[in-house]
């Protein structure tokens, strides 16, 4: 089956994922069918497979204006699939396409994404959904528009200073509800946006599946660690 043609009012998200996710397909299905929804999800089992694969996944990514991993444990399980939605992120990477991660709440999937653009965790099951966060995805678009961030430096006070300046520049996306991140990990520094929920935790970087701190958890260990120091130098005197 060939791809249609992309009008204004259809814009295809092409789904990366596992057949057997039934819940992840419905969850996203339920998404990009919420009142004024711009998307389309595309479902490459179910527009029609045609040997041979990969010439026909290549042709719906040319046509494809996003992509949506949809990890999950059997994606992770199934040599198949993770060598197939591989190929499909870096048919994606290569065109420059917003890449959309989408872990479940439920668990860990130990799958990394090298080019991820946006980061964010569904419901282990799918359910009404309603005006949330996810009705904001639905009916927005990923590219954002963004000023320069400022590099933090070593100091606590550096640190500080660059959070608060880049926590006041342009560095949205999805209608304010993804923040601008780099993973501390000095290995990945993998840059993408985080939707703002996550910017109070740490979580698995999903381009390296390594545990990351965000900005806001880094300044809370560092002023712990300025509190703890200044009692000790209390003591001292004392």
């Amino acid at each position: 089956m060939i791809p249609r043609a992309v009008s204004a009012l259809d814009r295809p998200l092409f789904v990366a994922h596992a057949s057997d996710d039934v819940e992840g397909q419905l969850f996203l299905t339920q998404v990009f069918h919420l009142p004024g929804s711009a998307w389309r999800p595309v479902f490459y089992p179910v527009e029609g497979p045609q040997a041979p694969h990969a010439n026909s996944i290549l042709k719906y990514i040319s046509e494809a204006v996003g992509l949506v991993v949809l990890l999950s444990p059997a994606l992770a399980k199934q040599p198949w699939t993770r060598s197939w939605v591989s190929f499909e992120v870096g048919a994606a990477a290569q065109r420059n396409l917003p890449i959309l991660v989408v872990e479940p709440l439920s668990g860990f999937v130990d799958f990394p994404v090298p080019g991820v653009t946006h980061y964010a965790r569904r419901p282990a099951k799918a359910t009404a959904l309603g005006e949330t966060f996810w009705a904001k995805v639905a009916r927005t678009n990923f590219h954002p528009v963004e000023d320069e961030p400022l590099e933090p430096g070593e100091g606590f006070w550096d640190k500080a200073g660059a959070f608060f300046y880049n926590l006041g520049l342009k560095t949205r996306s999805v209608d304010g509800s993804f923040t601008r991140f780099r993973c501390s990990n000095s290995s990945c520094l993998a840059s993408y946006f985080v939707e703002d929920s996550l910017l109070h935790s740490t979580f698995q970087c999903p381009s390296c599946r390594h545990e990351t701190a965000t900005p806001m958890i880094e300044l809370q260990n560092d002023l712990m660690k300025l509190a703890n120091e200044a009692a000790k130098a209390r003591q001292s005197r004392e």
